[in-house]
């Protein structure tokens, strides 16, 4: 039954504007027809209403196509040439995947670069190389170096999604802050992160390699996921999943089984 509802809901959302639409259409010929019979018998208006079934659909088409390129032109107006700003923290070596994200940014669509900004937070051994790196691909207006910010929990916000193209990992805390602050991630299948991206709902799983990081933030700049909806969903993964509550209680659910 709660299967049957989300369907219902997503249909309804996915297709509010035809059904907005349909509903004018109706209430015009009920409004016609409720006149209509006011002056004539009822054989009469159900003959009025029975041919001009096509003239209510010929209406229900018409104000679905005025409707749709009125709304659509205007999104594509308010979408295009977005900022979309994608966060990276971590220790700059070889086992986090900085420097294929950096060559993975400068293979980005030309005409899609313009919307990508990247923020690498965290110092180490290949920081240095990492910048090199970026001024050499040409892509230092795509990304920006802060180093190592002991509250980088503030910089995660008013940020649109977390990064993390790891060779290597176990069960990233950053993930978890990255849930907290309702941001969707994207990381790579590796150790225990399978286990906390739900893929498609708050985040993405790919193989740490350049052609998936550029495939998913191609995808990402060309508006094919919806991140507020995938940032509501990073939320509830957070408050469901990692609060400090609920961890301690899995921690004793664990200790007790481990006891019996």
């Amino acid at each position: 039954m709660k299967n049957f509802i989300k369907n219902i809901k997503k249909f309804i959302e996915r297709n509010t504007k035809i059904l907005f639409s349909i509903g004018i259409a109706i209430l015009i010929i009920i409004y016609y027809c409720r006149n209509y019979s006011l002056n004539h018998s009822s054989q009469e208006t159900y003959d009025f209403i029975r041919y001009n079934i096509f003239i209510s659909c010929l209406i229900s088409m018409v104000a679905a196509f005025i409707i749709m390129i009125f709304f659509d032109d205007k999104n594509k107006k308010n979408n295009a040439g977005r900022l979309v700003r994608f966060i990276c923290v971590g220790n700059f070596n070889k086992r986090k995947g900085q420097e294929i994200l950096i060559k993975a940014i400068s293979k980005i669509k030309v005409q899609l670069k313009k919307q990508i900004k990247v923020i690498f937070i965290g110092g180490g051994p290949d920081l240095e190389n990492c910048i090199e790196m970026a001024k050499g691909l040409e892509v230092n207006k795509n990304i920006e170096f802060l180093g190592i910010k002991r509250n980088s929990e503030e910089f995660l916000k008013n940020k649109d999604i977390f990064i993390l193209p790891s060779y290597d990992e176990g069960l990233p805390i950053a993930i978890i802050e990255a849930f907290r602050q309702g941001m969707p991630v994207i990381s790579t299948r590796v150790g225990g992160i399978p286990e906390m991206i739900d893929e498609y709902k708050n985040g993405f799983l790919i193989n740490p390699t350049e052609e998936d990081i550029i495939k998913i933030i191609e995808e990402i700049l060309e508006k094919r996921y919806n991140l507020e909806e995938l940032s509501k969903a990073a939320r509830e993964k957070y408050l469901t999943n990692f609060t400090l509550e609920k961890m301690i209680k899995e921690y004793c659910k664990l200790i007790e089984k481990e006891g019996n």
